[in-house]
């Protein structure tokens, strides 16, 4: 069966945690078959996950209070040339 990536004739997408997933089994020497190793790799994957969503909360703030500087901003200086 042919998937989207031949009918377009594109190389298949390699999703970033693949490329993670493959080269800690090239470091370790094994291709984890029994599955050992998914559990402190999904542990990780959930950290990661945990962290980019408090990355994007403290961002949202940070844009919040640009936006609320850039309003005083502007209100001071219709101030100031009236």
């Amino acid at each position: 069966m042919l998937g989207a990536d031949d009918l377009l004739g594109h190389a298949p997408v390699v999703r970033p945690w693949t490329l993670a997933l493959q080269a800690d089994r090239q470091r370790r020497g094994d291709d984890d078959r029994d599955g050992r190793h998914a559990v402190p790799l999904t542990r990780r994957a959930t950290e990661l996950e945990q962290q980019i969503l408090d990355v994007r909360a403290e961002l949202a703030e940070r844009d919040e209070d640009l936006a609320a500087a850039r309003a005083a901003n502007r209100e001071l200086m219709a101030q100031l040339n009236r």
